[in-house]
């Protein structure tokens, strides 16, 4: 199956809206936070789509520092590298738009996306108890650059 990764254009809030609720189990952002977010010119809203959309990335990037605020792959598309080749490009995007070092939170027991993330560069370097709810904690999660480096995100 083809895999095609791309900024979100306006006109996709809904369809944005429907895949963050089917990647992250239901805790999905509304169409006019997406709607906001594809205004914003400090935001990379990203679309994965295989041949219908799978997955999507948001990030927010302010003075050469990016945080990739949510990122997800349905999981009836989970398994086949597709979340791998979105960080990348996610990243790929950060970086051409001047991000030097990116951060994001996952839950520590998340053992996929820390695969993911350990394998794409990014080391622990902080833990936010209770982020997720009570007795769910966070690890803050930093790379120092965003631009692709070899195989780790290739």
């Amino acid at each position: 199956m083809t895999l095609t990764i791309r900024p979100a254009r306006p006109g996709e809030e809904a369809l944005l809206a429907r895949l963050h609720g089917a990647a992250l189990s239901g805790a999905a952002w509304d169409a006019a936070y997406w709607g906001r977010a594809l205004e914003d010119d400090q935001q990379l809203v990203m679309l994965a789509e295989a041949p219908n959309a799978v997955g999507l990335s948001a990030a927010r990037l302010v003075a050469g520092e990016a945080e990739i605020l949510t990122i997800g792959i349905t999981e009836d598309a989970r398994g086949r590298g597709y979340g791998r080749a979105l960080l990348s490009r996610t990243l790929e995007h950060i970086g051409l738009k001047g991000g030097t070092r990116c951060f994001l939170e996952v839950e520590d027991s998340n053992r996929a996306a820390l695969g993911l993330y350990e394998k794409s560069g990014f080391v622990t370097v902080g833990r936010r108890e209770n982020y997720y709810g009570p007795g769910r904690r966070a690890l803050v999660m930093e790379r120092q650059n965003c631009l692709p480096r070899g195989d780790a995100d290739s």
